[in-house]
């Protein structure tokens, strides 16, 4: 009797380990039902079983990549032809600098769009295995002090 009650204890935390909520943290960052932040391996390997959530989380974080690639790639751009006209006798912007900019201003709406991607993906994958979760409307009930003493505050956001 005891070997049948352990099985099924056995089979039911794999359930509970393969039918984990994941949340969104910001920033391309996910963690599990225990707010350990995961590893994009480990996302990966949760998402290998549907290709269209993989396919997706992958592009996300390719975007994510791409992103920063061409904003701090076009930060830098702009960074060096300052210092190089601070060291010229003639003040006047090169090509280099008109580059930079236009890669920083088209690398910011790329890097701010893989984190839509991201979420939609988290929410599809609990809604697959029964979890839903809703961002809007997150209430989290704080313990605040100060020098006048002690409350609590409840938020929505």
């Amino acid at each position: 009797m005891i070997n049948r009650i352990l099985l099924v204890f056995i089979l039911f935390l794999g359930l509970q380990t393969f039918g984990q909520k994941i949340t969104y943290l910001g920033n391309g960052n996910i963690s599990d039902s225990n707010s350990v932040k995961i590893t994009p391996e480990q996302v990966e390997a949760l998402l290998k079983d549907n290709d269209d959530l993989l396919r997706s989380y992958v592009g996300a974080r390719s975007k994510k990549s791409v992103g920063n690639i061409m904003l701090y790639g076009g930060l830098a751009m702009v960074a060096t032809d300052l210092a190089i006209m601070s060291n010229q006798e003639t003040k006047a912007f090169s090509l280099l600098t008109l580059l930079g900019g236009i890669t920083t201003l088209i690398g910011i709406p790329v890097k701010m769009g893989f984190s839509k991607k991201i979420k939609n993906v988290v929410n599809e994958y609990n809604s697959k295995n029964g979890y839903t979760y809703n961002y809007e409307n997150d209430p989290k009930l704080e313990v605040i002090t100060n020098n006048f003493g002690l409350g609590m505050r409840l938020s929505f956001n």
